[in-house]
């Protein structure tokens, strides 16, 4: 599948994604979940977020063979802003791409203002963040956050207040692994393996 465009998941409408499925993002595409996302594959079957450039994960979808390769920055990112959502055993990579004084963008995943459940996913590469959570709850467990490195204010993972569950994950390779703003922030994080 590719996203050419900014798509909004409305209210009450969750979209499910089954195991296996690749989706890509053209450049300055997004997805925005004010429903709810279920994005939950296997660890044999994965789903893919990715570039079009992404030649690893679904072919070589935009026909252009080895002329351009995917970068961080590539296209701009997930919103969860309602809730319900779920990713476990997806990738989520080459995204983060903003604007100069634009709000929107900055991460390959954002969690806003609602609770989400993240899980045994790979997150790398974004531009900036890897994962945002701005006033955020619900768990982020398992996950292998990595390759965040592209820009000075790059973080595997941001957290903006909140109080979400940050256990059991590995940040590799991050310019910054974990940033947690202290303000209103209650968020728990235990037992994260740094590199």
């Amino acid at each position: 599948y590719l996203v050419k465009n900014a798509i909004t998941i409305n209210s009450g409408i969750t979209l499910t994604i089954e195991p296996g499925v690749v989706i890509k993002f053209d450049a300055s595409s997004s997805i925005t979940a004010n429903g709810a996302i279920q994005a939950i594959g296997t660890a044999a079957n994965k789903i893919i977020f990715t570039s079009l450039k992404d030649d690893d994960y679904g072919g070589d979808l935009n026909a252009d063979a080895t002329s351009t390769t995917a970068a961080p920055g590539n296209w701009r990112t997930i919103v969860l802003a309602g809730s319900g959502s779920e990713f476990n055993q997806t990738i989520i990579r080459y995204g983060g791409k903003f604007f100069s004084g634009q709000t929107s963008g900055w991460a390959n995943l954002k969690v806003e203002s609602t609770s989400a459940t993240i899980k045994n996913s790979i997150i790398e590469e974004s531009y900036v963040y890897g994962l945002w959570l701005q006033s955020a709850s619900g768990l982020v467990e398992g996950n292998n956050i990595r390759g965040n490195d592209n820009y000075f204010l790059a973080r595997g993972i941001f957290v903006e207040g909140g109080s979400a569950e940050i256990k059991a994950n590995t940040l590799q390779g991050n310019l910054v692994g974990l940033r947690i703003d202290p303000s209103a922030n209650t968020s728990n994080v235990i037992n994260n393996t740094f590199s």
